[in-house]
């Protein structure tokens, strides 16, 4: 095997995981390998992110990013071997490079996309002070229920605990007055 082929053979691999990673991520769940939402804390159940502490994690070493770089570093490998004729030391010393830029720019575009769009869905958090909500699961006075809400037309639960740290009873009507590592701060009406 040339080594040329070497590199053809990593910028398919790359493009076939990249597809792979793509396919699986859609017909398998709600998130792609290396995104993921952050909602263990509470927040809207039910719904794709929580809009109170949705933060997508985007590391740099994750399948898609590793696609990229795998990619880039063949295309990049192809290029100096077949089209300028370098031995391997001068091709990896222009692979290496492709594949890491690349690596690199996916990684901040992708992060870049996320942190704005979280920064527009955090925005909504204020929205929903002082808006009604109703106990679902009944709050007691050291630990935290849950309250169910109505917001943008769909209905979503949360956990919750009480303003005032007196017990708050299921089907008790409530405001919500702050939220804070999702968890909302209620209080009854």
């Amino acid at each position: 095997m040339t080594l040329g082929n070497v590199y053809f053979a990593c910028f398919i691999a790359g493009i076939v995981f990249a597809v792979f990673q793509w396919l699986f991520s859609h017909l398998g769940g709600d998130h792609a390998g290396d995104y993921s939402s952050d909602s263990s804390a509470g927040g809207h159940a039910g719904a794709d992110h929580s809009i109170d502490h949705g933060e997508a994690h985007v590391t740099p070493i994750s399948p898609n990013v590793l696609a990229a770089f795998l990619t880039c570093f063949g295309a990049g490998g192809m290029i100096s071997t077949w089209a300028l004729g370098y031995g391997l030391i001068r091709s990896l010393v222009v692979a290496l490079p492709c594949g890491f830029i690349f690596a690199a720019v996916f990684y901040y575009a992708i992060k870049l996309l996320f942190s704005v769009t979280q920064a527009s869905s955090e925005a909504k958090v204020a929205d929903l002070i002082g808006e009604m909500a109703e106990v679902s699961v009944p709050i007691t006075e050291d630990s935290v229920g849950e309250i169910v809400y109505a917001w943008l037309g769909t209905r979503y639960m949360a956990p919750a605990k009480s303003s005032d740290g007196k017990p708050i009873e299921r089907g008790q009507k409530v405001i919500i007055e702050k939220v804070e590592s999702g968890i909302y701060t209620v209080r009854r009406i």
